[in-house]
């Protein structure tokens, strides 16, 4: 969602001769900053191990979301709500002294920072390296490539929180939101009770109802008729029996989710059928086998066809495939399993679309939808960065700020020490090139170079996301893709790895400068909430990791499938595949579609910017159509209702609505996606 940039001018004479902080009386109540409080506990032990241990737990939810729909969310709100009823008990039960509104302050920026480590690469480059090489990498390097990831936006944020929050005073309005959360939670007892109530129903409601569809395997609910003679149900067009996608829904927006109809119907319901008709699109067929008889080796795709599913155990084929290719297979093996199996594929393969019910399948259909898809997605990202250009040439240096220069503002004592910060830029640096070289390979002048285009991309990214309340992580990436695609030619590591520094970089900055201004709002301490970030970023990546490895053992058969659509994987390796084999690396057909793609994510990126304000309320989401292209139709299905529900809510009931809303979907994404993420590790470690 856009928003007006907010510099506002004020006179060097307000300033504030104990912290920096200084009034400025265009800004309504609610954001002025707060004195900082150098006496209430804030660093404590408990908002400490409160908020490492949701923002672990949390991590879970954001890798889920994020390998389901390509989201994942902010949980500083989550975090506020959850500590602090869980604090109120331990207060009723045991005496304990209250959990004051700075502790749960260090809390959500810990847990939000560990939520928050899914964006430093655990959803996108990190799987697509393994699709792209098969590298896996163990726990043990995993999760401290992924900390030195995060470390690298938190030192960045630290540098320009004094320039961007105190001096130029951007809105940053994720902070503004959870720093008016805290004050209503603090300020009305009775009010932060229903909160709490209303947030653990939602999230025991969601739970109960994803054990029961996961235990007893309730199908989706399917739309009845036929297009291009395939079933609605082959093409997924359905709606989820769980909660998750609906409460997603609500928390995206009708715009968004109306957007993500409109290119589902678009993808799956118009060109999906006349591809595989066309036979651009090859539907894959398979037959049980429980293992390839002793000899057989089948080339790897795309070389051949032919594949055997280790996981599933059996033979599959993507048609249709010539009789030479036919016999070359089965004069590997005389064993009747496989000669009947073959056989069985390759009759099945020859007329594999509307013909003889071949059904679709999303990996075969994503394969062509994912260009125009992610054609569309970076082209309106990177036309919306555009329009940035004031905030990315402050973010550089190159355009004076609107405010009263930081010079005038007397020394901010709760600020991390210049000293503090040198030293660790320092080690970010070192650390960092030395990760990329040790594990990726990466020669080591272009890592160094991809840190330090990374530390300037992030200011962008933090400027950005101050101004608009988004951060580009997806598009800024790209730049460095696309830089590391002409240092390193034909290399998916240097690709991919250099990028997922950046991108992940970026999104933690953001989300320590949204808690930095929240703090700043509320009197908080800016060098505690600092270190707070960082033992979350280590909680969340120890955890988060561990995870991440646990559920997808087999990335290349589990990622990119019905269950998991992966958008984001899809989107990396797509354009590390572009930059490794150039046009090759695209099927037939799609460089039409792709310019057709290109050419609609300009028109409507730049509408979105230059139209006025209700009149863009009509216009799609370039960004979201391009997303629908590479995920389920049944989640745009879901996530449409879901925001049209809210949306109906806002009307009838607003006030009811803007205090409970949130807090319902919140809870509802809560409850499923740790439900979720249980019930997966549950079914990984049960010995079978």
């Amino acid at each position: 969602m856009s928003q007006t940039p907010h510099n506002v001018a004020a006179s060097p004479t307000a300033a504030s001769s104990s912290a920096g902080n200084f009034l400025t009386p265009e800004e309504p109540p609610e954001l002025q900053p707060t004195p900082p409080d150098l006496i209430t506990p804030q660093f404590t032990v408990r908002a400490i191990a409160t908020g490492m241990v949701l923002g672990g737990l949390l991590s879970a939810s954001n890798i889920y979301t994020g390998l389901k729909v390509g989201w994942s969310f902010n949980m500083s709100t989550n975090a506020v709500v959850i500590s602090l009823g869980f604090w109120l008990a331990c207060e009723k039960l045991f005496g304990l002294r209250r959990y004051n509104i700075l502790e749960n302050n260090i809390g959500q920026t810990a847990a939000s920072s560990g939520a928050n480590v899914s964006s430093a690469g655990l959803v996108a480059p990190i799987p697509a390296l393994t699709l792209l090489t098969g590298t896996m990498i163990p726990w043990h390097w995993l999760w401290l490539w992924v900390f030195s990831v995060c470390i690298v936006g938190i030192v960045t944020a630290v540098a320009v929180r004094r320039q961007m929050i105190v001096v130029d005073r951007l809105r940053f309005a994720s902070g503004i939101a959870t720093a008016q959360t805290l004050r209503e939670v603090y300020g009305r007892g009775a009010e932060a009770i229903w909160r709490v109530s209303v947030l653990a129903s939602a999230a025991f409601g969601a739970a109960v109802v994803k054990l029961v569809e996961a235990r007893w395997h309730i199908p989706k609910l399917s739309l009845r008729g036929t297009v291009g003679g395939f079933s609605l149900k082959s093409l997924m067009f359905q709606f989820d029996v769980t909660l998750l996608m609906y409460g997603l829904g609500a928390l995206v927006g009708l715009r968004a989710c109306a957007s993500l109809l409109l290119g589902s119907i678009l993808a799956w319901g118009v060109l999906a059928p006349r591809l595989i008709e066309s036979g651009n699109i090859r539907l894959e067929v398979s037959e049980p086998l429980e293992a390839l008889p002793d000899g057989v080796v089948l080339p790897p795709q795309p070389e051949s066809f032919m594949r055997f599913d280790q996981r599933r155990k059996q033979l599959a084929w993507s048609g249709p495939l010539s009789a030479a290719e036919r016999d070359a297979f089965l004069a590997q093996s005389p064993d009747p399993a496989y000669q009947t199996a073959v056989t069985n594929l390759f009759a099945r393969a020859q007329n594999a679309g509307a013909s003889d019910g071949a059904a679709p399948n999303f990996r075969d259909c994503v394969s062509w939808l994912l260009w125009p898809g992610v054609t569309c997605m970076v082209v309106a990202s990177l036309t919306s960065l555009a329009f940035a250009w004031r905030p990315i040439l402050a973010g550089l240096g190159l355009l004076k700020h609107t405010g009263p220069d930081s010079l005038a503002l007397a020394p901010d004592p709760t600020d991390v020490p210049k000293r503090w910060f040198l030293s660790g830029m320092t080690l970010v640096l070192v650390l960092s090139v030395a990760l990329q070289v040790s594990l990726f390979s990466i020669a080591w002048w272009a890592a160094v170079l991809g840190v330090l285009v990374t530390f300037i991309l992030t200011v962008v990214a933090g400027r950005v996301a101050g101004e608009t309340n988004i951060t580009p992580v997806g598009a800024l990436g790209k730049v460095t893709q696309l830089m590391f695609g002409a240092l390193a030619p034909g290399q998916a590591a240097p690709n991919l790895m250099a990028a997922n520094v950046t991108g992940g970089a970026a999104s933690q900055a953001a989300d320590l400068l949204h808690d930095l201004k929240t703090g700043w709002l509320i009197g908080a301490q800016a060098r505690l909430q600092a270190g707070a970030q960082v033992l979350g970023a280590l909680a969340g990546a120890l955890a988060g990791s561990a995870i991440y490895l646990i559920l997808f053992p087999n990335p290349q058969e589990q990622l990119i499938t019905k269950e998991w659509a992966a958008p984001a994987v899809v989107t990396w390796k797509a354009v590390a595949e572009l930059f490794m084999v150039g046009f090759r690396a695209i099927p037939e057909g799609t460089p039409i579609a792709m310019a057709i793609a290109a050419a609609v994510a300009v028109v409507l990126a730049v509408a979105d910017k230059l139209l006025p304000t209700k009149a863009r309320t009509f216009v799609p989401s370039a960004a979201s159509i391009g997303l629908a292209f590479t995920i389920q139709p049944f989640t745009c299905m879901s996530m449409f209702v879901g925001a049209a529900i809210a949306a109906l809510l806002s009307k009838v009931a607003p006030t009811w609505s803007g205090k409970f809303v949130i807090i319902i979907c919140a809870g509802i994404v809560a409850g499923e996606t740790l439900t979720g993420v249980a019930y997966a590790l549950a079914e990984v470690l049960t010995p079978k």
